[in-house]
């Protein structure tokens, strides 16, 4: 029984590993061709930060719902943060890379700053200041 349980998790964190790979991958390409070798740190978050600031995603904590996403609030380290999760879909990681190369690249009072995200699952999580 207890080695079921093992391979359950052995095959979780090979999900976890080709998510990040994938994703890892499609990601430097954007922000590398959108960068023009210009420095652009953001941090990498794990999966576990994130349940953890959003309290596993509880619909109580979620701010706005858009068209392939959720906004949610949460708390990263005492410090507010908006995490946006994407639906599951066929354009939902296209979307959010997207967003990652161009939100952090922007530098406005106006536009919340990208703080990094999670490449740990199916489609990566982005997490923003809150406002």
């Amino acid at each position: 029984m207890s080695s079921f349980f093992r391979k359950i998790k052995h095959l979780g964190k090979a999900y976890k590993e080709t998510f990040m790979l994938r994703n890892g991958k499609v990601f430097l390409e954007k922000l590398i061709k959108s960068c023009d070798n210009k420095r652009n740190p953001i941090r990498c978050f794990h999966e576990n930060e994130l349940k953890i600031a959003t309290k596993n995603y509880d619909r109580q904590k979620v701010i706005t719902t858009g068209l392939g996403y959720e906004l949610f609030k949460g708390f990263l380290h005492d410090y507010p943060v908006s995490i946006m999760k994407f639906v599951n879909s066929d354009y939902a990681a296209e979307f959010c890379f997207n967003n990652i190369v161009f939100a952090s690249q922007m530098n406005h009072k106006n536009v919340i700053r990208l703080i990094g995200c999670c490449l740990e699952t199916e489609n990566p999580v982005l997490v923003f200041e809150y406002v």
